[in-house]
């Protein structure tokens, strides 16, 4: 089935198609070279083929996704609206963190009493915390 080179292409557009996964149909077929199944020659087509494969799914993917798809997860993952999203996530870890500071001054880890009294410089002040 994979003598031909272009029907090697073909067979491996059409895996990847099938599984979804370009990694897969490769390992699959250095696997199969490995153990003597596929000559180098015949692994190339397919390798190709999974890669074409992998592309023409994610275009099919992005045609049918235009504006307005109605996926709300899908159009919260633009970057128009990711940006806004990790900002967000952002303020609020640093509301935790800003809650969360006068409860972590009041343990003395190692580290803060390490630089304490080994060097009193403020570099390391400004370093250890």
């Amino acid at each position: 089935m994979t003598g031909n080179v272009v029907t090697a292409l073909l067979m491996g557009m059409v895996v990847t198609m099938v599984i979804q996964s370009s990694s897969a149909t490769t390992v699959m077929v250095v696997g199969f070279v490995n153990a003597g199944i596929m000559t180098l020659k015949q692994s190339v087509g397919v390798i190709l083929g999974a890669n074409i494969g992998t592309t023409i799914t994610a275009q099919i993917l992005r045609l049918s996704g235009g504006e307005g798809s109605g996926n709300l997860f899908m159009d919260l993952l633009k970057p128009k609206n990711l940006a806004y999203i990790i900002v967000l996530v952002g303020v609020i870890i640093m509301m935790i963190a800003k809650n969360a500071v006068p409860a972590i001054s009041r343990i003395s880890s190692p580290v803060s009493v390490f630089c304490s009294s080994a060097c009193r410089s403020w570099r390391c002040g400004c370093t250890a915390g």
